[in-house]
């Protein structure tokens, strides 16, 4: 209900109601987050490739309840029933996994939006992974950084029970839906 009001807020009240609303995300599922290194993620309006270990929906969740950015994501996730649309309107860059040929315009989309000052979020392991492995970054959204002179700064995320144990609970992965998970 909040989402089409966004639009004529000022950026920085903007983002910290888009930061609210992840964060009552967050503790409507019982997830209480925990960051280090916050100030890695204030530039000043400069652009910046935001790279993560990718393993769950519930990744962009936690990202944005800590610093609101636009995201990277498969062009599927477009035609997602009010996800869809919530992550369009939010300025998701579309890429088509399925298609090489696809790449290179992908690119230059993300590139234009790291010039014009957004940090964009993006799993470069192309797809989820358990918690306890990862896979290999992928290259190619990387040049979209090369290009736009923009940093690249790294995150990890760790799903973690109360006591301290990582957990792969939240994992996203195998022909789990979304609705399931």
């Amino acid at each position: 209900f909040i989402a089409p009001c966004l639009p004529l807020l000022k950026t920085s009240r903007r983002e910290r109601v888009v930061r609210w609303v992840f964060r009552t995300v967050l503790r409507a599922i019982g997830a209480k987050i925990e960051v280090r290194g916050r100030a890695h993620l204030e530039l000043g309006g400069r652009g910046a490739l935001v790279v993560n270990n990718h393993i769950s929906w519930l990744d962009i969740v936690a990202v944005n309840a800590v610093r609101p950015m636009r995201a990277q994501g498969k062009k599927e996730i477009r035609r997602w029933p009010l996800i869809g649309r919530l992550a369009t309107g939010a300025g998701t860059v579309y890429l088509d996994r399925e298609s090489l040929r696809a790449l290179p315009s992908g690119v230059v989309e993300l590139t234009g939006a790291l010039r014009a000052g957004s940090l964009v979020n993006v799993a470069p392991e192309g797809t989820t992974w358990c918690g306890m492995a990862s896979g290999r970054f992928r290259p190619a959204m990387f040049q979209a950084a090369i290009n736009a002179g923009v940093p690249v700064v790294p995150i990890a995320l760790r799903y973690r029970l109360l006591d301290g144990r990582d957990t792969t609970a939240p994992a996203f992965i195998g022909d789990e839906t979304l609705l399931t998970s």
